[in-house]
């Protein structure tokens, strides 16, 4: 699994992430059941409580494939992420800037009725593809996103698509209209309207260039964390805008984002950004000290999609916080 937020992920990645991790997480269900003596007569849709049997090895092998613990509560946290960043893209305010991207319940429960039909090369597949990507570095991982997501100019218009250099990507035609003709995911009427517009962005943040826009965008979710680091880091990077140091930072911030920040931390953060979007909301003053931690980020979060807040959107906390702001499973 990447290591890097899922904020960088297109739409369509995002959900196709989503869905192999699922898988993953149904399938490991087969095999925690098995040690349990359930037969896998109930789905216990999160990572976490799959592992949670006292019993099961932290080595074990199912269906010819090899687990190992570490790896798999690795990719419990990153559904989970995962999942959160899909809410966020899926707050509708019912104007013409809305979309959703998926309906994850309905997504959950079609890979629940074909579960048993899914082949176990995939599953196969799918665990080798994810423990390449685990073991690569994260500045690796943001150097293949950036190769991955391509930018057309033609004319005026801007026109952004994923995958354009992938066997199975979209087949690009250059004409004079700029005629798409694509076989995979899209049709051109599709596509068209999702990505015509200069300023819609492909992913929710871009990849980052260098050291100064990877802090911007990781500033408040580790100041939820660790105040001084966040102070230590806001001075490092002033200074030194170095290609090392984007990769040690890289590793700071991806590592820094796996701890459970405490729920004062959060606040503190929380508090930080209401200051930037406060005016949007119509909840008090005096009413916002009444709110509970979730209430408020999703106030912030509601109020961020409404003003088109470009600073705060552009923050990987506005939906990863939510990740530890809930206290029951994703999945439930």
């Amino acid at each position: 699994m990447y290591k890097i937020s899922p904020a960088y992920f297109s739409d369509i990645d995002l959900i196709n992430e989503y869905k192999d991790l699922y898988c993953l997480v149904l399938w490991v269900n087969c095999a925690t059941n098995k040690f349990k003596g359930n037969n896998c007569k109930k789905l216990v849709t999160s990572l976490g409580s799959c592992l949670s049997c006292p019993k099961l090895p932290n080595d074990y092998s199912f269906g010819g494939i090899k687990f190992h613990k570490e790896e798999l509560l690795f990719f419990d946290y990153a559904i989970k992420n995962i999942y959160a960043e899909i809410q966020f893209r899926n707050i509708d305010y019912n104007d013409e800037f809305s979309y959703r991207i998926c309906n994850i319940n309905d997504i959950e429960q079609e890979l629940k009725d074909n579960f048993y039909k899914v082949d176990k090369l995939n599953i196969e597949m799918i665990w080798d593809k994810y423990i390449k990507f685990y073991n690569l570095k994260p500045s690796e991982q943001f150097k293949n996103l950036k190769n991955k997501y391509k930018t057309i100019n033609y004319g005026d218009i801007k026109y952004e698509f994923d995958n354009v250099n992938d066997e199975n990507s979209l087949n690009i035609i250059y004409e004079k209209n700029l005629k798409i003709n694509s076989d995979y995911f899209y049709n051109s009427d599709k596509i068209l309207s999702d990505y015509k517009f200069s300023d819609k962005k492909i992913a929710r943040i871009t990849v980052p260039d260098n050291s100064k826009e990877l802090w911007q965008h990781h500033k408040y979710s580790i100041m939820a964390r660790d105040v001084n680091l966040y102070k230590s880091i806001g001075r490092e990077v002033a200074v030194n805008n170095s290609s090392e140091y984007f990769d040690e930072l890289c590793l700071i911030l991806t590592s820094q984002l796996t701890y459970n920040p405490k729920n004062s931390g959060i606040l503190n953060s929380l508090q930080h950004m209401w200051g930037y979007i406060s005016e949007f909301s119509n909840v008090s003053k005096s009413q916002v000290d009444l709110l509970s931690l979730k209430e408020l980020f999703l106030e912030i979060q509601r109020c961020v999609k409404y003003s088109k807040q470009e600073y705060l959107y552009n923050q990987i906390a506005i939906s990863e916080l939510g990740t530890w702001i809930r206290k029951s499973s994703v999945m439930e």
